[in-house]
This record gives structure tokens, sequence and C-alpha cells, in this order.
């Protein structure tokens, strides 16, 4: 319990003084929260609540008999062993609610609907039931407002809208109380494509994980899946993670393959990154195998990964070049070669992120040994869109010269091919 907590949002008025605003309304989202509270001269204060410090025993108490009594009561329960019961069923809180009593309220829902159920009551039939339910009253969406990590039953009922993450951990909740273990599988960054993923997963009567949407979002290639869990595991892998409470199952998954690295100077700690959001973001922090080896278990493929070090002020730094992992495992190491020069048609991908005019305004950007640099691209009408004299042998994407920031994802060149 001594790593979990509340997170609060408070409300204030320009006296500081609390106000029972709710920010969790149909008609408030990400783009007009801030015009609103300005208009009413309120303002946002954050603060936890720890629960070591403040969680109410009877809450506590209560909760966990509600905790046992579906698993010895429900009869599609009676097949998880205990370790599963108290990772996947008895944690009375999943993120970092608002701690209200969500046992009851969902068993008053849903145990009626089950009862009444026509197909047989096995695990995949009740929680196609559940998650049907609540992703008829909640549906996710971009914009909803993501300034608190997690909702409890009520704000999200109320708001019916949420990120991935959100909607995860209301349909985590209600299998829990129904007796059906339940956690959240966390990918923090994909590969491929931007931004990160968080998919429910539940056991099955033989305790084995089912991942709800198998299949359907792999294809953005994760390179790291973590799964939620109750109790504290040694260590973080990354700083995506504020707490130890996760751990490693990108192989359950996908093929993963562990990765060796030598570095002639060795920092105090290396990571991965992967390129998303157009910045390299750390995923998944190296051992020390042998003097000046590092190793990175498990990692995912058809990915680029860039090895790096942090610096002050939450900056990075890039310690060796860019390396590939094939769908096959295979590694390839992109070491820029500026002795070998190739011409590379733009034309199709500068289309494909939607840059089509004003090509002044950009150039082609390279991985230049440890930073980006960049190279004109000129127009010609019979071959369209082109970078000349281009070093080899690294990845490029694309830089906007108005704002010096990168835009598209990263690719590589090969046989006269732009791969991305």
């Amino acid at each position: 319990m001594k790593n979990k907590y509340s997170y609060k949002l408070i409300v204030k008025d320009t006296l500081n003084r609390k106000n029972n605003f709710c920010l969790f309304d149909t008609h408030i989202d990400k783009n007009n929260y801030q015009s609103i509270l300005d208009s009413l001269n309120f303002h946002l204060e954050i603060d936890s609540i720890n629960d070591m410090e403040h969680i109410n025993a009877q809450y506590l108490i209560e909760n966990c008999d509600y905790a046992f009594y579906a698993w010895e009561n429900f009869p599609w329960s009676k097949g998880y062993t205990k370790s599963i019961f108290y990772e996947y069923i008895l944690p009375y809180r999943i993120n970092k609610e608002n701690l209200v009593d969500w046992r009851s309220f969902f068993i008053k829902r849903y145990k009626p609907m089950i009862d009444s159920m026509k197909n047989e009551k096995t695990i995949k039939n009740i929680s196609q039931l559940i998650i049907k339910d609540i992703n008829k009253q909640i549906s996710y969406s971009c914009d909803a407002l993501n300034l608190k990590p997690s909702l409890d039953y009520k704000e999200i009922l109320y708001y019916q809208k949420g990120n991935c993450s959100i909607i995860a951990d209301i349909i985590v909740l209600a299998l829990r109380s129904m007796g059906i273990a339940s956690t959240k599988d966390y990918i923090p960054l994909w590969g491929s494509t931007d931004n990160g993923h968080t998919e429910v997963v539940y056991f099955d009567e033989c305790c084995n994980p089912v991942m709800l949407q198998t299949g359907n979002w792999l294809a953005a290639h994760p390179p790291k899946i973590f799964r939620q869990i109750y109790s504290i595991t040694e260590s973080s892998n990354t700083e995506q993670f504020d707490n130890n409470n996760y751990i490693d199952v990108t192989n359950n998954y996908i093929p993963t393959t562990d990765i060796r690295i030598s570095i002639k100077s060795i920092p105090e700690e290396v990571y991965l990154a992967v390129y998303n959001n157009n910045k390299w973001k750390e995923i998944s922090k190296g051992s020390l195998f042998e003097k000046q080896l590092y190793l990175f278990h498990n990692m995912g493929r058809s990915i680029i990964y860039l090895p790096i070090t942090k610096t002050n002020y939450n900056g990075i730094k890039a310690i060796d070049s860019p390396l590939s992992v094939d769908f096959l495992g295979n590694i390839r190491k992109y070491k820029i070669n500026n002795e070998s020069k190739v011409d590379i048609n733009l034309t199709q991908y500068l289309s494909k992120i939607h840059i089509i005019d004003n090509i002044d305004n950009y150039e082609l950007a390279y991985w230049n040994i440890s930073h980006w640099s960049s190279i004109p691209i000129s127009e010609n009408k019979n071959t369209g869109f082109n970078a000349h004299q281009v070093p080899s042998n690294t990845i490029y994407t694309i830089l906007d010269k108005r704002n010096f920031r990168l835009k598209g994802r990263i690719f590589t060149y090969d046989n006269n091919i732009i791969i991305w």
C-alpha cells in the first residue's frame, strides 16, 4: 500500500477557496476546459492523498469482504488460485482513482444481468456482457479531458468518455467485482506509430490470460508490453511508470529478440529509445551483462531503436548508432556512410504525410551520428520531389524549417526503396 494514492484535482476561486465545480461534464473536453475555468475565474490545483495515511479501515475491510465473497460464491471464480486472486481480484484499487465503493455498485448492476443470461455462465461470456455494457455507456475520445490518470466509476459514468486507460480501469474494476481476475496490459509507446495503448486482459477458468483484442492492434509493433500487478516488483523498467507494479509480458504476445550493445564509455544507465511523436523516447533500460556490454531482454521486432543515456533536465544523448530488428529478429546497425551518397525520391512519402506544396519550407533530415542534420529538397516536374547526394546507411525524416520541428515517421532507404 505504500505507493498507492489518489490523484486529486481541486478547483479554486480567486480567493483560493475550494469549489465543487465538476470538470468531468459531458460538454467539457481538453480543448475548452481552460477557457471555461477562466470565464468563471477558477483555477486548478493538484494534490495527492496517500492511502497509508488516509484510507478508511472500514472501507478496506468491506472491499476485501466483497472480493472474498465473489471468489467463494460465484461458480466461475472457483478455479482461480490464491496467487491469481490476490493479484487480480483482491486489490482495492486499480490506479489513482478516488476510493469509492465500486464493488457493491457493480455487483448490484451486473449480478441480475448475469442471473438472467441465456448463454452459459462462463468467464468469457460474462466478461463480454460486462464489457459490452460499459462500452455502451463510455466511449473512447481523443478529446477527453485527461488531467487525471484515472476516474472513479461515478466520474466516468457521468463524463461518458475517456482515453483507453481510463476506460480499461472501469472495465477491470467491474470484472473484479464479479469475481473475474482482470488487469491491464500496457504499451507505453508504439514502435511504428505514435502514442501507446492500454488493453484489458482477464483470466479464464484455467488461470490463463485472455487478451481481448490480440491481432487487432499489434500491427503497430509494440517494443514492450507490461502487465499491471498489485505486488511490488524489484524495479521499474523505465520512467514511464511511477511505481514498480508492472511485469514484462512482451513475449506472451509477440516474437521478441534480446539485444546486446557494446558501449565503450560506460554511463550509469543505458536505454533503448523508439521514435514516437517526432522524438526519441526511452522504452527499455539495459542491464550491464559484461564489461561494456548492455543487455535488453525481450524487445519487439520490426522496430528501429536508438541507444541513449540521460542528461540533465530530462534530456537524452545518443551513445551509439540506431539499429533495427526485423521480423525475423535480425539486427542491423545504421552507422552513417558519408562517403557513399544516394538520391532519394520523396514524392510518395511527402504525399503520405500531406506535404504536397510549399516544398521550400521543408528539408530532408538524416541522423548524423548523434543528432539530426538536413539537406534541401528540390522539385522536378518529371520526377517529383528529390533529395540529392544524401549520406547513406542512416535513418531519415522531414524537417519543417519554419519551426525546426520534425514531421512524419522515420524511414530507411535501401535498394532505391523507402521503408517506413
